[in-house]
C-alpha cells in the first residue's frame, strides 16, 4: 500500500519553483509596460500623419533627410524602438535579478507530526513489524475517511526533551574529554614536579660541594702563605751557608797547600826526598776506598718463594661494623691525616699528616708513643714492617724513610723518585719496599742492599696506590690514567705487566687486597668502587656510595675479607658487603650494610684492626675517629 499523505517537495525543487513564479511576474510587468508604450506612440504618430496629408504637397532637396525620419516613424521603427527599450530594461533588472536568486538560508525547525514522531520512534528502536502495522492501518483509516486529516504536531515539550538529551549526551561527551585531559595535565604536573624536586636537590648538593671547595681553597691559600716566609728564610740560610761552605773549601785547600809546601821543605833540609802525593788526597783516597769495599759487601736480597696463604684456611667470621658506634675522636695532627697504618701483633696506630710529621699511638688509650719529624714535606704513605720493628714513610718530597724503633730515629733514606712518592708497602718477608710516585713509576728497593732494584713502568699518568699481594711476589699498582696493574716482582720476569684492569672512568685513588689474596677493592673520583675477582679477573661487584659525584678515597678490608670500608669525601663512612647479606632465603641480597658517621670533614683514610675490633679513620681537619662497640 503506498502513502498518500501530504506531498512532500525538496528544497532544490522548491527553488525552481519560486524561481519561476518570479520570472513570470517579470515578463508579464515588461509586456504592459510594452503595450503601454506603443499605444502611446501609436497615437502620436497617427496625429503626425493627418496633419502631414493637409500640408502643401511640395519636395525640395533639404527634405531628403525629414524622409528618413519618416521612415523611422513608421510602425516597424516604433517596435525596434521598443526591442531597445526591452533590453535596457532587462539589462536594468539582471542585479536585482540576481540578487533574488541567491537568498539567505534559513533553516526553521517545525514540530513533527504526531504520525512522523512515531515512525520515528518505531525505526530507531528497530520494531519493523509495528512500523508495519501501524502504517497499515493508518491508511486504510484515512482511505475510509475514518479519521481526521488535519495532522497534530508533537507537543513541544517532547522535542524539548529530545533536545536536551542531546545536549545532555554531547556535555558528558565533552566531560569525559575534559576529564582525560585533566588526568594527563596532571601527570605531567607531577612529572615536572619530581625534576624540579631532582633539580632542585642537585643543586643544593653542589652549592654544598662550592662551599666545601671554597673552605679547602682558603685552607690551602693559608697554609700555603705560612710556608713562604719560612722557605724565604731557609734559601736565604741556604745561600749563606753556601757561602760558607765555599769559603771554608777555599780555606782548606790553602791550608793543606801551605801545609805541603812546609812539609816539603823540611824534607829538602833534612836531606829526604819530596813527597808527590798529596797527604790530603790520600787520606780521602783511603775513605773512598773504604766506603766501596763496604758497599761491595752488601749483596742484593733474593725474593723468597711464594707461599700458601695461612688465612685462606682459616674461618674468620664477619666483623659486624654496621653495629659499630664513634668511641673517641682527637686531634692527632695539626693538618689533614694523609695515611694509617696498623700493627700486625700490637693494639698499635700510626697516622701519615699534610703537617710533615708522623706518629705511633696506642688504642684504645690514645697515647702518642712515638713520633718522626724528617720529610721537609708532607707525608703521604706509612707502612709498619711485617716484624713490626721498623716503620716506612713516603711524602711529597721524594724520599723514601725506614724509621727504626730501637733507636727512635731514621736508619735509611730512598731518593731515587724525581716527583712526590704517594705509596709504600713492605713485601711479606720484609726484606723489600714497594713504592708508587708521581713520577708514573713503581720501585722495588732492597732493604739490605740499601739500593732500588727494579723500576716498573707501564703508566700513562700518576700511580696514585701500591699493595703487595700476601704470599707472593705479586703487586697491584692503581694510576691516574684510570687503569689498575697487576705486575711480577721476580727479576727474570722483566718488570712484566701481567694484568691490566679496565672499568674505572676517572682517576683511581687506591686499591686494597684482603688477607685471603682472592679479592681486590679499587676507588676513584668519581665515587665508584670496583670488587675484582683475582682469580677470574673480573669485576665481581660495583658501588657507588653517593647519587652525587663524591670521591672516594681509600678503602679497607676486615679480617674475613667480606666487608669492605670506604673513605668518602662526604665526611663518611660507607660499609659494604661484596658477597651481600640475605635477612631470609626469599629475599634479596643487601650490598649496603651500613654508615660510620663521626668525621665532620672529608675522610682521607679508614683501617681495620688485625682481629677487626675496630675501625680507625682520618680526616682533613687532622681527627683520629675510633669507633667500635
Amino acid at each position: 500500500m503506498t502513502s498518500k499523505g501530504p506531498v512532500k517537495m525538496t528544497r532544490s525543487e522548491l527553488y525552481s519553483a519560486l524561481m519561476d513564479s518570479e520570472e513570470e511576474e517579470y515578463y508579464k510587468e515588461l509586456k504592459q509596460e510594452e503595450e503601454e508604450l506603443f499605444n502611446k506612440k501609436g497615437r502620436s504618430k497617427l496625429q503626425d500623419l493627418s496633419n502631414s496629408f493637409g500640408s502643401e504637397n511640395t519636395y525640395n532637396a533639404s527634405d531628403g533627410d525629414e524622409d528618413d525620419d519618416d521612415e523611422d516613424d513608421t510602425f516597424e521603427g516604433t517596435l525596434r524602438m521598443l526591442e531597445k527599450k526591452k533590453k535596457k530594461i532587462e539589462e536594468e533588472k539582471i542585479p536585482e535579478l540576481k540578487r533574488r536568486q541567491s537568498p539567505t538560508p534559513e533553516l526553521k525547525k517545525e514540530p513533527e507530526v504526531i504520525e512522523d514522531f512515531i515512525r520515528n520512534f518505531l525505526s530507531k528502536k528497530g520494531l519493523e513489524e509495528s512500523l508495519r502495522i501501524f502504517n497499515d492501518e493508518l491508511y486504510e483509516k484515512k482511505q475510509k475517511g475514518e479519521l481526521d486529516e488535519s495532522s497534530d504536531a508533537v507537543p513541544d515539550v517532547y522535542t524539548q526533551l529530545q533536545r536536551v538529551e542531546e545536549e545532555l549526551h554531547f556535555c558528558k561527551k565533552q566531560l569525559e574529554q575534559q576529564k582525560q585531559l585533566s588526568e594527563n595535565i596532571v601527570q605531567k604536573f607531577e612529572k615536572l614536579r619530581r625534576v624540579k624536586d631532582h633539580h632542585k636537590m642537585n643543586h643544593m648538593q653542589t652549592v654544598q660541594t662550592r662551599d666545601q671547595l671554597r673552605k679547602e681553597l682558603e685552607r690551602m691559600k693559608n697554609h700555603c702563605a705560612k710556608y713562604e716566609p719560612f722557605i724565604a728564610e731557609l734559601t736565604n740560610k741556604y745561600d749563606k751557608v753556601f757561602k760558607e761552605k765555599t769559603l771554608v773549601c777555599l780555606e782548606r785547600d790553602r791550608l793543606v797547600n801551605r801545609v805541603t809546601e812546609l812539609e816539603n821543605i823540611i824534607r829538602q833540609q833534612n836531606g829526604e826526598p819530596s813527597s808527590l802525593n798529596n797527604t790530603a788526597n790520600n787520606e780521602m783516597e783511603k775513605v773512598k776506598k773504604t766506603k766501596t769495599i763496604k758497599k761491595t759487601k752488601k749483596k742484593d736480597s733474593v725474593l723468597p718463594p711464594e707461599k700458601k696463604n695461612p688465612w685462606k684456611e682459616k674461618k674468620i667470621a664477619r666483623t659486624v661494623a654496621e653495629t659499630f658506634q664513634l668511641s673517641q675522636n682527637y686531634e692527632s695532627h695539626s693538618m689533614a691525616i694523609s695515611g694509617i697504618a696498623v700493627h700486625s701483633k700490637k693494639p698499635i696506630v700510626a697516622t701519615a699528616s699534610d703537617d710533615g710529621t708522623w706518629k705511633a699511638w696506642s688504642l684504645p688509650s690514645s697515647k702518642v708513643i712515638m713520633s718522626g719529624e724528617g720529610h721537609s714535606d708532607w707525608v703521604s704513605g706509612i707502612d709498619f714492617h711485617p716484624f713490626g720493628t721498623h716503620l716506612a714513610t713516603s711524602g711529597g718530597d721524594c724520599l723514601i724513610k725506614l724509621w727504626d724503633f730501637t733507636t727512635a730515629s731514621c736508619s735509611l733514606t730512598f731518593d731515587d723518585h724525581t716527583l712526590p712518592v704517594w705509596d709504600c708497602q713492605f713485601h711479606y718477608s720484609g726484606d723489600f719496599l714497594v713504592s708508587c710516585s708521581m713520577d708514573q713509576t713503581v720501585k722495588l728497593f732492597d732493604i739490605r742492599s740499601e739500593r732500588c732494584v727494579t723500576t716498573f713502568r707501564g703508566h700513562k699518568d700518576s700511580v696514585n696506590s701500591v699493595v703487595c699481594i700476601p704470599f707472593t711476589n705479586t703487586l697491584l699498582t692503581a694510576s691516574a690514567d684510570k687503569t689498575l696493574s697487576l705486575w711480577d716482582m721476580r727479576a727474570d720476569s722483566k718488570n712484566l705487566c701481567v694484568q691490566t684492569y679496565y672499568g674505572h672512568k676517572n682517576s683511581c685513588n687506591y686499591v686494597t687486597i684482603n688477607l685471603q689474596g682472592d679479592t681486590m677493592a679499587s676507588t676513584d673520583c668519581d665515587g665508584l668502587v670496583l670488587v675484582w675477582d683475582l682469580r677470574t679477573q673480573k669485576i665481581r661487584n660495583q658501588f657507588n656510595i653517593s647519587d652525587v659525584p663524591t670521591s672516594a678515597n681509600k678503602c679497607a678490608f676486615d679480617p674475613s675479607g667480606k666487608v669492605l670500608a670506604v673513605a668518602c669525601a662526604d665526611t663518611s663512612i660507607r660499609l659494604f658487603c661484596p658477597d651481600g647479606i640475605k635477612e631470609d632465603e626469599q629475599s634479596k641480597p643487601n650490598y649496603t650494610i651500613g654508615e660510620l658517621k663521626g668525621n665532620k670533614e672529608a675522610v682521607q683514610v679508614v683501617k681495620f684492626d688485625s682481629e677487626g675490633k675496630f675501625v680507625v679513620s682520618g680526616s682533613d681537619d687532622g681527627m683520629l675517629c675510633l669507633f667500635n662497640n
